[in-house]
């Protein structure tokens, strides 16, 4: 069994994700924080607007959601940058807490938790809404080539067409 190497330490990094060249970890300020090797100091890409609340990584695009965890807050926004860190682009904003984040190198999927109570909750694609507030709510999120997979509130995994 081999040991565990530390990428970073006195820091709030969560939610890895893995490219064939880098590692990219959630910060506790919106951003993203890309590795690139064993030992190396991360590389900092900024654009979120709280927290960083998801990451997802494929192929040449990794997307994050980053905002408040309040309950109704419209501060949730979508964002993506290239592997190499240079270009961030937001892909969605005035999103109502944010709650998991898919991409397939291509398109970007995201959920919403909405506002309590409102039956608002969505699951979206960055070409336009996949579905709202008939679910519990939407929780992870998965893809294959041909449907996009979810978690509910009520322990449920469900599946539509992409």
């Amino acid at each position: 069994m081999s040991a565990a190497a530390t990428l970073t330490r006195d820091r709030f990094y969560f939610e890895p994700n893995v490219t064939s060249s880098f590692v990219f970890l959630g910060d506790r300020v919106g951003g993203l924080q890309r590795f690139p090797e064993l030992g190396a100091p991360p590389v900092a890409i900024t654009g979120g607007v709280a927290k960083t609340l998801g990451v997802a990584a494929s192929g040449q695009l990794v997307a994050w959601i980053s905002g408040s965890s309040t309950d109704g807050a419209s501060d949730g926004v979508v964002l993506t940058v290239d592997p190499g860190g240079t270009k961030v682009t937001t892909v969605a904003s005035g999103q109502k807490v944010p709650v998991a984040v898919a991409t397939d190198g291509t398109d970007v999927f995201w959920s919403t938790k909405g506002t309590m109570g409102n039956n608002d909750a969505t699951l979206a694609r960055s070409t336009g809404t996949l579905a709202t507030g008939a679910y519990a709510s939407f929780g992870s999120l998965a893809l294959d080539a041909t449907c996009i997979y979810w978690s509910d509130a009520n322990g449920n995994v469900l599946r539509m067409a992409r």
